[in-house]
């Protein structure tokens, strides 16, 4: 009787622990809740708090495996004021496995007196920041005291920050992964840390492109590391070792912070080849934006923007609104997986497209809509 009583009792605590998992809920900013922290307060552990474009003026603290997810730098803001938290940040991880995504972090608190002002303060381990735009702050992303898990920095544009630095990694395991750092004070510094550092671009930063105050040489693979004061310091020039490059990457217009690639751009298809291939199945890139090929090949240069779609998250349909002035005329939808497999294709005919996506399995998913002229980018889930 005991027997079966005890296995009664752990078939209930498994059944409660997947009851909790599988209910895990999306709380939307604003319409559910007026404020991205009022949401993050009633969220739990495995939550998604989605919020929704607009200007945010405020300064979240994010608790434990919460995913904080925007609808695309360009167009959702989270801005600190000036001010910002106690420590002058905007965003405070204040527990393990959370992750922040499309978003624009900016106006830190500048003064350096008794200030961090980081755009995300990751002082936990486990911290994934995807996709994000981070302007000025004294720092971009610091992550600290991190060593028992690895964090996660990818895909970000970390640009203007002029008080200190990019990207801080102290006491932290982290993967620092196709970024573009731009005019910042220092690019990225580690210290008592050993960062993979790979496909990224460091550029224009005044004081240092990659520095190590402890002269530890880290995995630095397949960087562009081009016109910062000193581009490597404390450690020895990586220049020519591990596909590391010093080259003018060639923006489309940096003075207007337009970070994506020209044709002639050497960052092109010359990334890491041990890392995930482009979704149009080329090589990957160095820097945070694919360059994404036309369909004849190299010969056309694509702008890369922000799609516009919804509802996301979704289960049965995907509406996709093209703005003005993007043709549909001669327009392709292509849809992703994460794995970049292509899994449907579509020829677009009016500005505005429904999608048929309840066959999709849960996840997230990359939406392209190319044409002759340009290329609109987005991701959605599918619940």
């Amino acid at each position: 009787m005991k027997k079966k009583y005890i296995k009664l009792l752990l078939l209930f605590v498994l059944l409660a622990f997947l009851d909790k998992n599988l209910k895990a809920a999306i709380l939307d900013v604003p319409s559910g809740y007026s404020t991205i922290q009022l949401a993050i307060n009633s969220a739990q552990a495995g939550d998604t708090v989605l919020v929704r474009p607009g200007n945010y003026y405020e300064t979240p603290i994010v608790k434990a495996n919460i995913f904080l997810i925007g609808s695309g730098y360009n167009s959702t803001f989270i801005n600190g004021g000036g001010i910002g938290n106690s420590t002058g940040s905007v965003i405070q991880i204040d527990g393990n496995g959370c992750t922040i995504e499309g978003f624009t972090i900016e106006n830190a608190n500048l003064n350096y007196w008794n200030n961090l002002g980081a755009g995300i303060d990751g002082n936990s381990f486990g911290l994934t920041a995807i996709n994000n735009r981070i302007r000025n702050c004294r720092i971009g992303i610091r992550l600290y005291n991190n060593l028992s898990d690895s964090s996660i920095v990818e895909r970000n544009i970390i640009q203007d920050n002029l008080g200190l630095c990019g990207i801080i990694v102290s006491w932290a395991k982290a993967q620092i992964i196709n970024n573009t750092v731009y005019n910042n004070a220092r690019g990225i510094q580690y210290y008592y840390s050993t960062p993979n550092i790979i496909n990224n671009i460091v550029t224009n930063n005044y004081e240092y492109g990659i520095v190590s105050f402890d002269s530890i040489v880290t995995t630095i693979r397949f960087n562009d590391v081009f016109n910062n004061g000193i581009n490597y310091s404390f450690i020895p020039d990586q220049t020519g070792i591990n596909g590391n490059i010093a080259m003018d990457p060639l923006f489309v217009n940096d003075t207007l912070r337009d970070f994506n690639l020209t044709i002639n751009s050497p960052c092109i298809d010359s990334g890491d080849t041990l890392t995930p291939k482009d979704p149009d199945s080329t090589r990957v890139e160095i820097g945070a934006l694919y360059f994404l090929h036309s369909n004849i090949g190299l010969q056309n240069k694509i702008t890369t923007k922000e799609l516009i779609m919804y509802p996301n998250p979704t289960k049965i349909k995907l509406i996709i609104n093209l703005q003005q002035p993007t043709n549909p005329q001669n327009s392709t939808i292509y849809i992703y997986d994460l794995q970049g497999q292509l899994l449907m294709q579509q020829r677009l005919q009016q500005q505005q497209t429904e999608l048929n996506i309840s066959q999709f399995a849960k996840g997230i998913y990359v939406v392209k809509v190319n044409n002759d002229k340009e290329s609109l980018v987005s991701k959605f889930i599918k619940e």
